[in-house]
């Protein structure tokens, strides 16, 4: 994803929920705030979108399915 003008204040969170219709992540909620980063986990309610440059982002829908099996996180 290229996001051209990005806002420097915009989190994770706000992007994924904004501009990529993913629901999953909740801020101030029961569920995980953790995203996996390049083999590293973030909080989406705090990283800041433009500190993500050429970074891989994965996140909870990404990752294990119903048919197959739930990754752990989930």
């Amino acid at each position: 994803v290229v996001e051209k003008n990005a806002d420097p204040e915009t989190t994770l969170l706000a992007y994924l929920r904004r501009k990529c219709i993913l629901t999953s992540e909740e801020e101030g909620g029961m569920r995980s705030h953790s995203l996996g980063l390049i083999h590293f986990s973030a909080n989406a309610c705090l990283a800041p979108i433009c500190s993500l440059h050429h970074v891989a982002v994965t996140t909870v829908e990404g990752i294990g399915s119903t048919k197959s099996r739930l990754h752990p996180v989930q």
